[in-house]
């Protein structure tokens, strides 16, 4: 354990600055996939709490159990860690591009598309499309039905708290084990693959608590924009999902702003969620 009462004034200004940069790191993550411009002192408390709920606390837990877990290989350790890596940075994919995009109606039709194309295509694949298709349906169900679940039941077991910090648990252990065998190259590769996961569980946790509403925005001129209200700040970027096209307004052309209060619902009108954006 770390002797703090051995540490000099200069060693405790290095762990400030350290754990500062940490914080304000991972609270910056949170903060960005969030509609709400960031200030400096949220980013440092909101990095605070989430390297305490899912970095110190597993690590505690790793502190009293790693006696109990050296039968695990090192190497099987780090394939787990490399197996949450991919879950992880799928589901932030499921987050940016189907869920704050709202891309999904967008695939379906591109997958229609293209399935159409394969099928009809002179290959080996498109006779066996065109051979089987009844078949996997009877099966597996529609192929995109199908991905669409999968997708979104990897979506949920991986924003599960749960889930988070078992992440980080096996993350913390693997570099542990590998530092009592003296493993340069697999301490380094744990290493280096815990922070990328860190960085994973972040943004995770940041989409699964964010929320994009349904916003009308009505500019100096008279021009009234209605989308998802992706962020704002010195610039407000809404999401047009019928156009498909993303907005973005400087936030001084702008005369006010309503944001729903409630899921999918569009403002009814001026009176309701009125936003102020000049003292954003």
């Amino acid at each position: 354990m770390l002797d703090l009462l051995s540490l000099t004034k200069i060693d405790i200004s290095v762990l400030v600055l350290v754990a500062g940069a940490i914080f304000y790191y991972f609270g910056r993550l949170i903060a960005d996939t969030h509609v709400e411009q960031p200030n400096k002192p949220a980013s440092y408390v909101t990095g605070f709490v989430f390297v305490v709920f899912f970095i110190v606390v597993p690590s505690i837990f790793v502190y009293y159990l790693q006696n109990y877990l050296r039968w695990i290989p090192l190497i099987v350790l780090i394939l787990l860690q490399i197996v949450f890596f991919s879950l992880l940075w799928w589901t932030t994919r499921i987050y940016e591009y189907f869920w704050k995009h709202s891309l999904l109606e967008t695939f379906q039709d591109a997958y229609q598309k293209k399935f159409e194309e394969i099928k009809q295509s002179d290959t080996h694949l498109g006779s066996f499309l065109r051979n089987y298709e009844d078949t996997i349906k009877k099966t597996l169900g529609d192929p995109l039905s199908f991905f669409i679940r999968t997708m979104e039941l990897t979506r949920r077991v991986s924003s599960n708290y749960l889930f988070l910090i078992l992440a980080s648990f096996l993350s913390i252990l693997s570099i542990k084990q590998a530092i009592r065998e003296n493993s340069i190259v697999f301490a380094v590769t744990s290493s280096i693959l815990a922070f990328f996961i860190f960085t994973m569980i972040a943004l995770v946790y940041g989409f699964s608590t964010a929320y994009y509403p349904p916003a009308v925005i009505y500019l100096r001129d008279g021009e009234i924009l209605r989308g998802k209200l992706l962020k704002f700040g010195d610039f407000v970027y809404l999401l047009d999902e019928d156009r498909k096209v993303k907005v973005f307004v400087n936030k001084q052309e702008i005369k006010y702003l309503e944001e729903s209060l409630f899921k999918n619902q569009w403002p009814e009108n001026q009176s309701k969620s009125n936003k102020d954006l000049t003292s954003i």
